[in-house]
């Protein structure tokens, strides 16, 4: 992803992506790794559990954690998430990101499917693929 929206989500959402020790001990914000095409995607997980968190936290008896993001990437053609925090409405929430962008081109972010190439898996709009040399499996 541009480094402009990756910027772009650490300031919307600093709590989320806060500088923390990764699973190596060095200390670091949530890495993004990723095509520009899921930006939106991911924009609106973090809007809608940041909302939710903030309401159950300031308005109801039932806080949540907070949710700290360590690391957003692609793996097999599809957003995969690591965090910390949260309940099991954040599952779902991350869950419906990670299942959607297995149906938006992460490159265009238009509608798309999961292609191949040499065994690797990326999800491409219907009339990007062969030209980066993907067919579909």
């Amino acid at each position: 992803m541009k480094e402009e929206l990756v910027k772009q989500l650490y300031n919307n959402y600093p709590d989320m992506f806060r500088i923390s020790k990764d699973h190596e001990g060095f200390i670091r914000p949530a890495r993004v790794v990723c095509d520009d095409g899921w930006y939106d995607i991911i924009d609106q997980m973090c809007w809608t559990i940041k909302h939710y968190v903030d309401y159950k936290n300031n308005y109801t008896n039932e806080p949540v954690e907070p949710v700290v993001f360590t690391l957003v990437r692609e793996k097999i053609g599809g957003l995969r998430v690591y965090w910390d925090g949260g309940d099991s409405y954040v599952r779902g929430v991350v869950d419906m990101a990670c299942n959607m962008s297995t149906k938006i081109c992460e490159v265009s972010g238009r509608p798309g499917d999961l292609y191949a190439k040499n065994g690797w898996y990326k999800c491409l709009a219907h009339d990007m693929y062969e030209e980066l040399g993907f067919t579909k499996d």
